[in-house]
């Protein structure tokens, strides 16, 4: 059923159309602008029969704009107070056709004309459908005829694939960013992404005061064969690796190998080098806090950082500022530096601009606002995601990161900021 709303400032037409029982009423008619932009945002709405007179503090022109701007297929009917070919030309010049007026109209005429105009839109996705259904047969046809062609191609890229040692030598990257900007759910999911393509990899979370990443696997911090006989003073990092699979294995207990008051940065880079001679890529999910000297080492010891930052003014400001201490205080080589743009949907500022903000940083890929990250995290990762084919996103980061050539370049934007 194709939904509408009205706002005419009059119910009659509201009651009129539930009685045909023939479309979806969203809402009782609506008597403000602000309301019809609420609503608009929340549903997806075929029709809107409109009302020159709605109070609000917009003309009815930018009006008309935002309501496009919201939804450019939801299709307005409008009543004008009177007459006024100056208002019906820009109108039309928006494809608003459907122009009543209101001392020379009725209920009737409007129903009729929305009942043509669903009978219209019905009949056209008929041809649609028709039309692929046509395309379709036709492909099947011709993806006969290669399937023996296709097989043979498939095998010989597997086959390949076996062949090639995807990286040439161990890699350790850092996520890193801003506070809340999903660090910990991006680490977790380029690490499946990274086991999926038979990777050996390790993911340690080292946002000790924020330690997530076992949360949303599902797991204790310690390993459950471990619990019971573990020696506080006798742990070793083999202790705290908790396996996944075959290909995925996570540290989150790591601040227990070191002393409360200080992380021993010695001690950590000897643990780091020996798990380098075991996997070939380790995630390392940091903590977004500037003050910890673990952090800077983390960053210099990394062969690559990704560098998250979300799409709204308050969290690029935010990045700005932290990329500044990473660039100008701690001196991390900028060319290990990749950003990537976390949590984008239609809202977020336009691409082009952000482009322009970071112009001289690698831009690696978005991820887009999705709901299954809520779900991954109350469901756990393992239950719902681990199967699941190939995620195109993070499938595209891995290869930037290790494959990408990436110019040196000095980023005067920094200064300018």
């Amino acid at each position: 059923m194709k939904k509408i709303i009205t706002a005419i400032q009059n119910p009659k037409l509201n009651n009129k159309l539930k009685e045909l029982n023939k479309y979806e009423i969203v809402a009782p008619d609506i008597q403000y602008q602000e309301a019809v932009l609420e609503i608009l945002q929340k549903e997806h709405i075929d029709y809107l029969i409109l009302s020159e007179c709605l109070e609000g503090n917009l003309e009815i022109n930018e009006f008309i704009e935002k309501i496009k701007q919201i939804n450019s297929k939801t299709e307005i009917l409008i009543i004008l107070e009177k007459e006024n070919n100056e208002k019906i030309n820009k109108l039309k010049l928006k494809n608003i056709n459907n122009i009543f007026y209101n001392n020379k109209t009725n209920i009737i005429e409007i129903i009729n004309t929305l009942e043509n105009l669903n009978n219209k839109q019905n009949n056209i996705e008929d041809e649609i459908k028709a039309i692929k259904q046509l395309i379709i047969k036709n492909q099947i046809i011709k993806k006969e005829n290669k399937l023996n062609i296709i097989k043979n191609n498939l095998k010989e890229k597997i086959n390949k694939k076996k062949k090639i040692n995807y990286y040439k030598k161990t890699k350790i990257v850092s996520i890193c960013g801003a506070t809340g900007v999903g660090k910990s759910i991006i680490s977790a999911c380029l690490g499946n992404e990274a086991q999926k393509q038979n990777i050996k990899t390790l993911i340690i979370d080292f946002d000790i005061l924020n330690t997530s990443i076992h949360t949303i696997f599902g797991k204790k911090i310690i390993p459950q064969k471990n619990r019971k006989n573990i020696n506080l003073e006798n742990l070793n990092i083999n202790n705290l690796k908790i396996k996944i699979n075959k290909n995925l294995d996570l540290i989150c207990g790591i601040k227990l190998l070191f002393n409360k008051e200080k992380i021993n940065l010695n001690q950590l880079n000897n643990i780091l080098e020996k798990l380098k001679s075991e996997y070939k890529l380790i995630i390392i999910d940091t903590s977004s806090e500037c003050f910890f000297d673990y952090n800077k080492f983390l960053l210099e010891k990394s062969d690559s950082i990704i560098f998250l930052t979300q799409t709204n003014l308050l969290d690029i400001k935010k990045s700005i500022n932290l990329l500044k201490i990473y660039l100008n205080e701690w001196q991390i080589s900028e060319e290990k530096i990749n950003i990537i743009l976390n949590k984008y949907d239609r809202t977020s500022i336009d691409e082009r601009l952000l482009k322009n903000t970071f112009f001289n940083l690698n831009i690696i890929g978005k991820i887009k606002l999705k709901n299954k990250y809520n779900l991954i995290i109350n469901k756990n990762i393992s239950k719902i995601y681990l199967k699941t084919k190939s995620d195109k996103e993070y499938k595209k980061i891995l290869f930037n990161i290790f494959n990408k050539k990436i110019k040196n370049r000095r980023f005067l934007w920094m200064k300018k900021v």
